[in-house]
């Protein structure tokens, strides 16, 4: 079975509708969370598990035009996880584990400081196993996730991250065999720019 789950969300604020501009000042803050969980068991066989996900996240916002003051942010996040699992006896399994995580903010004033700052967090885990069976078992996941924020005044604040993370496994053998592959990635990526006038 392949879930398909697609979540977009653009927001665009405007001097009159955002609670944190003023005359001057441009405040933005981005954040976003995603997880997802995959397994494929097979018990007992003969036959076969298949199972996988895929999710988009897209987010972006904007300020244009406040007395020579601008602001974008936008953070796209993509996870896919697939897996199966096909033998005669024994138990085969995939299991996989994703969370990212994603957050931007953004304060700004024509003459004043400015600041910016990005975090992403990519966690992915996998195991692919096999007792007393024989088949194999297998399962892949990705994760593509990327932020940009720029202020534009009397000068150019610019940051920007991407973080791209697979992982593969694969487990195979006769009646009776016994195998485990574990893949583990973490990676925290974090920016801050400051800067006064």
């Amino acid at each position: 079975m392949l879930k398909i789950y697609t979540v977009c969300l653009a927001t665009l604020l405007l001097l009159s509708v955002s609670p944190f501009v003023s005359a001057a000042t441009i405040g933005q803050v981005e954040q976003f969370n995603l997880i997802g969980e995959n397994a494929a068991v097979l018990t007992g066989g003969p036959g076969s598990a298949i199972g996988g996900n895929m999710a988009t996240i897209c987010q972006g916002q904007s300020v244009v035009e406040c007395c020579i003051l601008s602001g974008i942010q936008s953070e796209n996040s993509m996870l896919s996880q697939s897996a199966d699992a096909a033998g005669k006896c024994g138990i085969l399994s995939v299991l996989q584990e994703a969370a990212i995580g994603g957050a931007q903010e953004q304060l700004a004033s024509t003459c004043g400081p400015k600041a910016q700052g990005q975090m992403l967090n990519v966690g992915l885990g996998q195991v692919a196993s096999m007792v007393n069976a024989d088949g194999g078992a297998g399962g892949g996941q990705g994760a593509v996730t990327d932020q940009q924020q720029t202020v534009f005044g009397d000068g150019i604040m610019n940051e920007s991250q991407f973080v791209g993370a697979t992982q593969y496994a694969d487990v195979s053998g006769k009646c009776g065999a016994d195998a485990v592959a574990t893949n583990l990635i973490g990676v925290t990526a974090q920016q801050t720019q400051m800067a006064a006038n």
